[in-house]
């Protein structure tokens, strides 16, 4: 049974883009950035940015916090949001393999 925080993810996937543009995590993703929650179970990993964190000034003027990898407790919790520039949402979908399923470039 998925929980309702799975659901909320999941409600955000584009699976024909994700499909069609098989983007993976290439990164080796064993636990959460922020609370340390194993993610081999999980679902669902956000690669986003972290509210309340410092800034750092982009070249076209906008700006950018810390970013980390997070399970979806605390995306919902201390994530800013999915999409380019954001967070990328990413499915599991074998064991440690991410496939990159929202939050893809305009």
């Amino acid at each position: 049974m998925h929980s309702e925080i799975e659901h909320q993810l999941a409600a955000m996937i584009d699976r024909d883009r994700a499909e069609r543009e098989q983007e993976y995590c290439l990164d080796d993703l064993e636990l959460c950035n922020l609370c340390a929650k194993s993610l081999t179970e999980e679902q669902f990993v956000v690669d986003g940015e972290v509210k309340g964190t410092p800034q750092t000034m982009l070249p076209n003027g906008g700006s950018v916090g810390q970013l980390a990898y997070m399970c979806g407790a605390c995306f919902f919790k201390r994530g800013v949001g999915i999409g380019w520039g954001r967070g990328q949402l990413y499915e599991q979908i074998s064991q440690g393999e991410w496939l990159q399923v929202a939050g893809f470039p305009i």
